[in-house]
Parts: structure tokens; sequence; C-alpha cells
């Protein structure tokens, strides 16, 4: 049994997952359509679910996460989902790594797209050092990284960054 290892020590991250019947050939300790819940340290639920898990070394702290989905609610009510082809969750230091196709989206209102993001879930920080498009209220904004910190209070973009404004893209348009 693979889930008593995925949980860190104490009760405030669980997992659930379902097994349908598959060979997994050589991938016995892998888990199929799993779910982490927790809390994080502002008392907000959140929830990362993945299609496969697999674990990456022999303690199973670190496991390779295949599609996962963070979910999370911001203080305001806000939701917040982020996704991505591939991650590595280090369940010791709660650090979330994403790479390929990631996208942040909060509420309906914001997006920003990227191809790496390393989330620090207990610090309430994430940064990315890859080329980010984000699309907004605001207008579009293209920049060569990112860093989120302050529980999304501030958000940072790094290196040559571009916007366009909505009302020069509207004006544009006329």
């Amino acid at each position: 049994m693979l889930w008593p290892y995925l949980a860190p020590s104490g009760d405030r991250l669980h997992i659930a997952a379902s097994l349908p019947v598959v060979d997994l050939g050589q991938d016995r300790d892998a888990v199929l359509d799993a779910v982490y819940t927790g809390i994080d340290s502002r008392g907000r639920p959140f929830s990362l679910h993945s299609i496969l898990i697999r674990p990456l070394d022999s303690e199973r702290s670190r496991v390779q996460l295949a599609s996962p989905e963070l979910s999370m609610t911001l203080a305001d009510g806000r939701p917040v989902t982020m996704q991505a082809n591939v991650g590595v969750y280090d369940q010791d230091q709660w650090i979330l790594a994403l790479t390929g196709k990631v996208v942040l989206e909060v509420g309906q209102d914001y997006q920003m797209k990227t191809e790496s993001t390393l989330l620090d879930i207990r610090n309430e920080r994430a940064e990315g050092d890859k080329p980010v498009l984000a699309a907004g209220p605001f207008g579009h904004l293209q920049a060569d990284g990112f860093r989120l910190e302050e529980g999304g209070k501030t958000l940072t973009f790094l290196g040559r960054s571009r916007l366009i404004s909505r009302e020069t893209f509207d004006a544009g348009a006329s």
C-alpha cells in the first residue's frame, strides 16, 4: 500500500485515490487518480489532483505527478487553479515544481501561462524564470519571468516586460 508514504506527518494533509484495475508493468508503486487535500497556513483548503503519482526516491518523499492540478481559494473568496503537464512534489519541503504548459487562473479575471513554476506551498510563494504571458482586465503582459510573494499579494514580473493595456488595445481596434 503506497498512500501512507504519501502523506506527511500530522493530520493536515490527506490523500484519497481511486484505483482502477490496470497493468502498470514496472510501476507497481504508482497511484492513479490521486488527490492530496490539506489546509494552508492561513486555514484555507487546497487540493492537488494528479492522474498518476510515482515515487522518485526510496523514502517516497518526492513524487512525480502526471497532469497535476492545484486548486485553492484566496482570502477574498476567488478560486485559484494551476495546471501543468508534469510536476514533482517534495512532501517534506511542501515544494511543487511544475513544468510543461503551466497555466495559472485566478477566478474568471486573470490567466498566466509559462513553461515552469516553482511553488513553495508552506511559505505561499511562487516563481518562474521562463517567459510569461498574462491576461486580465488590465490587458496583456509578456515578461521573462515572475515572482509571487506574500500569499499572492505581491506579483513581480521579471526581466524585459511588455504591457499592452486594455485602453491601448481597445483604442487600436477602433
